[in-house]
């Protein structure tokens, strides 16, 4: 990847200049790249908000010294937290089946009762694979949300946010490939990819704006009391080896509930506030990004860099052998940060991070 950046640099140079754009963005043709660093996240908000009631200082010693150091930041969720579970993916497919631990995502899915913030990196699609299962389990709760609103006073948001990573694998020059397949999956399940209500229930689709450095959070909140924190994608590499397509590898997951799943909740809406919203409504013209003809890099009229140039075929890169028919629609940038998802190599510049803030 750092040989494909380095490749890159001269068509930069070529196509002129780039000038940075207001709110800490840098556009390099289709290429999003934060500059500078972040507003830094609200204090409250980590604490769990205003009136939340601070945890004692600990009596333990080392604790009181994590305490000290961490006070503002989150210290003060630290009491009346509970344990639930150590989730081990890919899990033991004859207990779990063909998804293995992904169950237990679905399951959180279709248990909340007024809201689910689901963040990951990547989203991939196939038969049999997690994000299919947890498509489905948002389609579960939906339908149950309009069967018996009153069991839903609150009502019900589910908010998906994608990390707008680029993937060496199949999609090195643009990072949109987990946004379409994710779009993919949620209208196969029969769910309106629009952002509007529906009665109690809303269902919003949203890419991170920056790709130099994307979004590293993978976490699943539910009711703002429960949070599933883990190192896993939604994809084929942590499945079973036994389920088609599954690679096999070992990832963990720990599932908490209690006040500190507030801060889980501060961090996501922190990322939220900085990604464009999918707007798949009907005439809004949306079509997949990565067809054929998005497998270049285009930096100026006469520039361009494209898969080919590294010997990547078609046989190599599954966005390039296009993907099944969904209605066509458009995305709509929403919120602050990108107008819209851009292209870019992140990986190649360093490791995976999320948003610099210091």
């Amino acid at each position: 990847m750092l040989a494909l950046c380095l490749s890159l640099w001269p068509l930069a140079q070529a196509a002129g200049p780039a000038a940075p754009a207001p709110g800490g963005q840098l556009n390099l043709g289709p290429i999003s790249v934060q500059t500078g660093t972040l507003p830094p996240p609200s204090a409250t908000a980590l604490r769990g908000g205003a009136t939340m009631t601070d945890c004692p200082r600990p009596a333990a010693r080392l604790d009181r010294v994590l305490y000290d150091h961490l006070r503002g930041q989150g210290a003060e969720l630290s009491c009346g937290n509970l344990f639930l579970q150590l989730l081990e993916l890919p899990g033991d497919p004859q207990q779990l089946g063909p998804q293995g631990g992904y169950r237990e995502l679905a399951a959180q899915i279709r248990q909340a009762r007024s809201e689910v913030l689901l963040a990951n990196m990547v989203w991939d699609s196939g038969p049999q694979w997690p994000g299919r299962l947890l498509a489905q389990a948002t389609a579960d709760l939906r339908a149950d949300v309009l069967a018996h609103p009153e069991a839903y006073p609150q009502g019900m948001t589910v908010r998906i946010l994608l990390g707008h990573s680029v993937r060496p694998e199949d999609a090195p020059l643009d990072p949109r490939l987990s946004l379409d397949y994710a779009a993919q999956d949620l209208l196969a399940a029969g769910l309106p990819l629009t952002g509007e209500a529906e009665g109690p229930w809303r269902l919003e689709l949203a890419d991170y704006a920056f790709a130099v450095p994307h979004s590293h959070t993978k976490l699943l909140v539910t009711d703002r009391e429960r949070v599933l924190a883990g190192g896993f994608n939604i994809s084929n590499l942590h499945l079973p080896l036994s389920t088609p397509g599954g690679r096999g590898s070992h990832d963990l997951g720990l599932a908490v509930k209690g006040p500190v799943a507030r801060q889980a909740v501060a961090a996501f809406e922190d990322l939220w506030s900085l990604s464009p919203v999918a707007d798949l409504s009907a005439g809004s013209g949306y079509t997949h990004h990565l067809s054929a003809g998005a497998g270049c890099l285009h930096l100026g009229p006469a520039s361009a860099f494209c898969a080919a140039d590294l010997g990547l075929s078609a046989a190599d890169s599954r966005y390039r052998s296009g993907l099944p028919a969904v209605p066509p629609q458009r995305l709509r940038a929403g919120g602050r940060g990108a107008g819209g998802s851009a292209g870019s190599l992140a990986a190649a510049l360093g490791p995976d991070a999320g948003a610099s803030r210091r």
